[in-house]
Parts: structure tokens; C-alpha cells; sequence
């Protein structure tokens, strides 16, 4: 069973631009995301998917790491990429990461792939959803798509599809989804990812402030940001 991480990522955020290059303890943030995922036990490939026309992203990339694919694709069309990325490099199912979740913990990708291999339902998370009551972490975890599901998928040509890769996916999967066990050990309703200048300015303040804390270690994080 092939299994991909993919990695959505760009420079050119409206709200937020060139914010996956900013740093955190030294280190950008796209660069912790990258680390994360190579550390995942299990996968089979990683994959950055990014525009086509964001070059100076590219080279970096291309540059820094030699043990990831960099897959340039369609400018608004983000699913297309995943799409393009999946007929390139086929696998069974993938996990879509987000490039501006420097806290991604390796163990709850982990945690998905068991889930996948053990269940093999087509759509599972560990993520909170934007909008949700979930009631667990958004920025530690990401979703994993059954690749035959994202095809499927395909029908809804609606432009918040094609911008939202897992938009209303589970539309296509009978209405089934499924939340990975580890979820259970880290009830919170905290974001954790950077979507805005105050995203960044509130976690990286805390971050500095606590050095000791390791980036990879979800329990003293979710101790930490709970205090907060």
C-alpha cells in the first residue's frame, strides 16, 4: 500500500504573503512542515505542490532538499495540482498538509496511516475543521484521501472545490469520514496554525519564550498553549 504526503504551498498568500518563509526559532516555517513529514514512518514519497509561476519558491525547494518532489502546477486550480501530483507519482492514498502548520506533529500523520490501513475508509482527519466543533487541535494533524476518492471527487467543478482540495468531500463517500484515534488524547479547541501576521506574532512569541519546549513533542505543546 503506497502511501504520499502532499504539501500544498505557496508564497503568494492574500491575507498573509511569503508567510510559510518566516521564522520561527531560526528556521522558516515551511522548513519545520518539510522536516515533519520526512520524519513520518510509513509514507511512501513527499510532495510539495505549489503554482507554477511561484519560482523563487521552486528553487528553494528544489535547492534545499533532495529527498522531496516538487510538483509545479495550475495557478488557481490548487485541487488540479494534488490531481496532476497523483497521475505523476500514483499512490493509494495521500495526506494533504498544509505548508503554514509549523507545529505538524509527525506522530498524528502516523496515527492516519494506521487509521487508513487498519479501516480502509476514504476519508480521515485529525485535523479541526475550519467552521467546526470538532473539539480538537487544528495545526497538529492533516486529512488523508483515498486517491480513487479525490477522482471521484472531480464532478463538483465549483471553484471552491478546485481551491478547497477536500471541499464537501465526503459528499462522494456516501457521507462517511472518519476521525483518527489520537485525537482522544488531545481534546482543545486551539488553533495552532498561521493564517495571519497575528497568527505568527502569538506563536512565535510563545515559542521564543519557552524554548526548552520541543516543536516535535504535541503533549508539552498543547501543556503550553493551554496556559496561554
Amino acid at each position: 500500500m503506497k502511501i504520499n504526503i502532499v504539501i500544498q504551498a505557496r508564497l503568494s498568500s492574500s491575507r498573509f504573503p511569503r508567510k510559510i518563509f518566516s521564522e520561527i526559532r531560526g528556521k522558516r516555517i515551511i522548513d519545520y512542515v518539510i522536516d515533519a513529514s520526512v520524519s513520518v514512518r510509513g509514507k511512501n514519497q513527499v510532495i510539495v505542490v505549489i503554482p507554477e509561476a511561484e519560482l523563487e519558491l521552486k528553487s528553494y525547494l528544489s535547492e534545499k532538499y533532495k529527498n522531496i518532489i516538487v510538483f509545479a502546477g495550475h495557478m488557481t486550480d490548487v485541487r488540479s495540482r494534488f490531481v496532476d501530483a497523483l497521475f505523476n507519482h500514483p499512490c493509494d492514498a495521500f495526506i494533504r498538509v498544509c505548508a503554514d502548520n509549523p507545529l505538524l506533529q509527525p506522530e498524528f500523520i502516523e496515527d492516519l496511516i494506521t487509521c487508513y490501513k487498519e479501516t480502509k475508509v476514504a476519508y480521515i482527519y485529525n485535523d479541526s475543521r475550519r467552521d467546526s466543533n470538532d473539539n480538537f487541535i487544528d495545526g497538529f494533524g492533516a486529512e488523508l484521501v483515498d486517491s480513487k476518492l479525490l477522482l471521484k471527487s472531480l464532478i463538483d467543478t465549483s471553484s471552491i472545490a478546485k481551491e478547497h482540495v477536500t471541499y464537501a468531500i465526503s459528499n462522494f463517500n456516501d457521507g462517511k469520514n472518519q476521525v483518527s484515534p489520537i485525537v482522544k488524547r488531545y481534546k482543545s479547541n486551539l488553533t495552532l496554525d498561521v493564517n495571519t501576521i497575528k497568527d505568527f506574532n502569538w506563536l512565535n512569541k510563545i515559542l521564543e519564550e519557552n524554548k526548552e519546549i520541543d516543536i516535535f513533542n504535541p503533549k508539552a505543546l498543547l501543556e503550553l498553549f493551554t496556559k496561554k
